[in-house]
C-alpha cells in the first residue's frame, strides 16, 4: 500500500536515521510506504548497518535530526550532557511474539540457568538490552553471575558458535533466529526478565531541535504511529521493504518473527529498561522515563 502525498502549503524537511533491522526499520517502512509524504514531510534518510549508537552520534554531530534509538544509548548520552528526548514510541518487545531468544545446543547439557555456571554465553554487545536481560534471567535462575563469562559476538556468528560449542548459549535475534540449524534449541525468552512488554527503541531528537521544529516533530510522530498501525497488520507488504534494505531472500522473510511497533510513548514500557540498566551499571546515573520524554 502506497499513500499519495498530502497537499500542504509547505513540505517540511527532516533528516532521519534508521538501522538495518526489523526493529530499527520503522522509518524505512514510513518512507517506502508513503507515510512521511502523506504528512507533508520531505525526508532525507540515512541508513546505518550496525547499531543505534551510530544514530546517536549522527544526531549529536548534527548530521541527522531524528533517529530510532534504544533507551540505554540515549540514557548514556543524556547523562553525558546531551539533551535528548524521546517523542514517539517505537519497537516494542512482546513476550507473546519474541524476536530474540536465548538459544543453546540441542545435544548439549544446558537446560536451565543453573547449567550455565562456569560457562560462556554470547550477546551482541556489552551494555545492551540483550546482555542485561540475559544477566537478569541468569540471576533470577539462582546463579552467581560471577561464574558466567559473557562475550560479545556479531549476530551473524551466534548460531554457528552455539552449534559448534564455542559458547554454551547465545542471544539470537531475527533474521538469524528463524534460520538456525537443527543443532540449536530455543531455551528461554530472556527479555522477559526485564519485562513482558517494553520499548526496545523509540523516536528521539535533541530537545533544541524539538523546540525549534514542533510542527515537523508532530508530523514525524503522526507518520510513525500510522506506520506502526499499518506495519503491525501488513507484514506481507513490509517484507519486501525490509528484504530490500537487509538484502534478505524471500524464504528467510517468510519464517521470521516480525517486530511490533507501538503507537504511544508509554513511560511504563520505558522504565523497566532504564531500571535494569541502572541495576547493572550500564547507566552512570539513574533515570526516569520522564527525564527522557518530551511532548510535541
Amino acid at each position: 500500500m502506497l499513500w499519495p502525498a498530502t497537499a500542504r502549503a509547505q513540505s517540511l524537511p527532516v533528516r532521519i536515521a534508521a538501522t538495518t533491522s526489523d526493529g530499527g526499520a520503522e522509518p524505512l517502512y514510513a518512507l517506502d510506504g508513503g507515510f512521511f509524504s502523506k504528512e507533508g514531510l520531505d525526508v532525507s534518510m540515512t541508513v546505518f548497518t550496525q547499531t543505534s549508537a551510530q544514530s546517536v552520534a549522527a544526531i549529536i554531530g548534527g548530521a541527522v535530526d531524528v533517529g530510532v534509538v534504544d533507551l540505554i544509548q540515549v540514557g548514556n548520552a543524556y547523562n553525558s550532557g546531551f539533551p535528548f528526548a524521546f517523542f514517539a514510541g517505537g519497537f516494542e518487545y512482546s513476550s507473546e511474539a519474541p524476536t530474540t531468544i536465548f538459544c543453546v545446543a540441542k545435544t548439549g547439557r544446558i537446560r536451565s540457568a543453573k547449567d550455565l555456571e562456569g560457562q560462556t554465553v554470547a550477546v551482541n554487545g556489552f551494555g545492551t538490552i540483550q546482555e542485561l536481560s540475559l544477566r537478569e534471567w541468569i540471576r533470577k535462575g539462582g546463579v552467581d553471575l560471577a561464574s558466567v563469562n559473557f562475550v560479545e559476538m556479531p549476530p551473524s556468528a551466534t548460531a554457528v558458535a552455539v552449534e559448534r560449542g564455542t559458547v554454551a548459549g547465545a542471544m539470537i535475534s531475527e533474521p538469524f533466529l528463524s534460520s538456525v540449524g537443527d543443532g540449536v534449541m530455543r531455551l528461554a525468552s530472556a527479555f522477559d526478565a526485564c519485562a513482558p512488554h517494553f520499548y526496545v527503541n523509540c523516536w528521539v531528537a535533541g530537545r533544541d531541535w524539538l523546540t525549534k521544529n514542533p510542527e515537523t516533530a508532530r508530523r514525524v510522530r503522526a507518520a510513525a504511529y500510522e506506520t506502526a498501525r499499518w506495519a503491525n497488520q501488513h507484514h506481507d507488504e513490509t517484507a519486501p521493504i525490509l528484504a530490500k534494505y537487509l538484502k534478505l531472500d524471500a524464504a528467510t522473510m517468510q519464517h521470521m518473527a516480525r517486530a511490533t511497533f507501538g503507537s504511544a510513548l508509554d513511560p511504563a514500557k520505558m522504565q523497566p529498561v532504564l531500571d535494569l540498566a541502572w541495576r547493572y551499571k550500564a547507566l552512570k546515573k539513574q533515570l526516569s522515563a520522564a527525564d527522557l520524554s518530551a511532548r510535541v
